[in-house]
């Protein structure tokens, strides 16, 4: 009965070294871990974060500075764009066109070019310019 007293005491005494030297190990590990963390944190708000925010003020004195030199040249802001209109806009020109915007688009090209000889000759310049544009779409 001693010896099974003796082998449960030597394998319990066994297990508790291997778990110490377990949470020795993991210690050593998580300290340094942590060190590391502790470095990249002072790293990212000692050199990161001033050198983004110099950068944003930066970037937004040039965007003044370009909207300003805009202004004074006389160039106008472009009307503002609608959410979705890079795919909605393909599909309302071919439905206009199919409705019969190719027409007015002509009669109104008739009217203010001077070149157009007739309304044919514009509705002809404008299916043409119809069809090579939805082509470059296409193929784009």
């Amino acid at each position: 009965m001693t010896a099974v007293v003796t082998v449960v005491a030597v394998l319990a005494l066994a297990l508790a070294a291997g778990a110490l030297f377990g949470w020795w190990k993991t210690q050593r590990r998580l300290s340094a871990l942590e060190a590391r963390v502790g470095r990249l944190d002072r790293e990212v708000h000692d050199d990161l974060v001033p050198t983004i925010d110099l950068t944003r003020r930066e970037s937004e004195e040039a965007y003044v500075a370009a909207r300003m030199a805009k202004h004074a040249v006389g160039i106008e802001d472009p009307p503002p764009r609608l959410a979705g209109e890079t795919v909605t806009g393909p599909v309302v020109r071919a439905v206009a066109f199919g409705a019969g915007a190719r027409r007015a688009l002509a009669r109104f090209a008739s009217d203010v070019t001077p070149m157009a000889r007739s309304r044919a000759t514009t509705a002809k310049t404008v299916r043409f310019v119809a069809t090579r544009s939805r082509g470059k779409r296409k193929a784009g």
